[in-house]
């Protein structure tokens, strides 16, 4: 599940839940992203699946120098938890967690 949040235009943030290879489930949160390409989607004429949509992201560096910040599912609060996906600040993954 990945949430933009707009930011100026046109740089967004997106926060994630993941699962990583050892099925930890974690919170990703990319504060900086820019669009560099245009959406190119794959239409299938008649199909009854959803359209594929891509695009290419880049990664910025954030106030705070950062481009990703993560937190393990096992070791937030889900306060903490529910803000990652839905208003992300640098500071919140500075919290003291559980």
């Amino acid at each position: 599940m990945c949430r933009a949040i707009e930011l100026a235009d046109p740089e967004f943030a997106c926060t994630v839940e993941a699962v990583d290879e050892d099925e930890n489930i974690k919170y990703k949160a990319y504060t900086k992203c820019v669009v560099k390409d245009g959406i190119a989607r794959k239409i299938e004429n008649g199909g009854e699946e959803v359209a594929e949509i891509e695009m290419t992201v880049a990664v910025m560096p954030d106030d705070e120098g950062n481009g990703l910040y993560e937190a393990l599912k096992s070791e937030v609060s889900s306060e903490i938890a529910q803000k990652w996906m839905t208003e992300f600040t640098p500071a919140l993954a500075k919290k003291k967690v559980l």
